[in-house]
């Protein structure tokens, strides 16, 4: 039998044999329903929401391969309303880039009136924001960092049935705690780059790739080893990763045990 070689790493542990180089790309968390890899098509690789392209939608450089190119002005990609993208837990996470400034919408799955559902946007300062029901009144959190520098970033924004969190490039950017029940809009489907209320369309003005919807909220090892993985992006026999933390607990008891961490 050939000799293994353990390695372990705050919140990762990755068992390889001797002499082999790990691997870089990431086996995508348990829980994901849509990914959306944009390689030159808007088919969904992990469910059947398959995409299609509107307006002058093409793709471009992505970060992980080809990405979705967006114009701003009517381009987006429409995925038909269907139950599996309904969720009452949820993330949503990928890769954006943009200067532009205004309300730009990376997902929305929120209606004809903007009150129902989920969306992602960067605001018109700049940062991620993630909203539930409209926001306002329903529930809703603003990072910090500003992103229109032109250069790809990683975005995540996740909801576990009680505090919503924005990550952007691996790194908890902003949390509330806000539970909510997620109420849905009959026939309404998700847009990719803009939003369907149409007094503030939102048309995302940029690049956006990778992007995937999960039916949990994921960690913040998730979420970390997403980004770390870069331009290798997810694959399927990748490194994996779960949502624990090696804890040391030799002086006091010689024994090393594995807890669950918090999101």
């Amino acid at each position: 039998m050939q000799a293994l070689q353990l390695s372990v790493v705050i919140g990762l542990v990755l068992v390889m044999p001797l002499g082999a180089v790990a691997q870089t790309c990431v086996e995508p968390p348990a829980g994901l329903v849509s990914w959306w890899p944009a390689e030159g098509t808007a088919e969904d690789i992990a469910g059947d929401n398959e995409g299609s392209l509107v307006g002058g939608a093409s793709f471009g450089a992505g970060e992980v391969g080809s990405g979705f190119s967006l114009d701003g002005f009517d381009d987006r990609i429409v995925v038909a309303d269907d139950p599996s993208l309904e969720l009452q837990t949820i993330t949503i996470e990928g890769w954006v880039r943009t200067t532009a400034s205004g309300d730009r919408f990376v997902a929305s799955y929120s209606g004809t009136t903007g009150l129902f559902g989920y969306e992602a946007e960067i605001t018109p300062s700049g940062v991620f924001r993630f909203l539930l029901n409209g926001g306002a009144g329903g529930a809703d959190v603003f990072g910090v960092t500003d992103l229109r520098d032109g250069q790809y970033h990683h975005v995540a924004a996740t909801f576990d049935g009680t505090q919503l969190a924005v990550y952007i490039d691996g790194e908890l950017d902003a949390r509330v705690v806000a539970p909510s029940v997620i109420e849905y809009e009959t026939g309404a489907g998700l847009v990719i780059g803009a939003r369907d209320y149409a007094p503030i369309p939102g048309h995302w003005s940029g690049e956006i790739d990778e992007l995937s919807i999960y039916s949990r909220g994921l960690c913040s090892t998730e979420i970390q080893a997403i980004f770390d993985a870069g331009s290798a992006g997810k694959c399927s026999g990748g490194i994996a990763v779960d949502c624990t933390i090696f804890t040391d607990d030799f002086e006091s008891g010689g024994v090393a045990n594995w807890s669950n961490s918090v999101p």
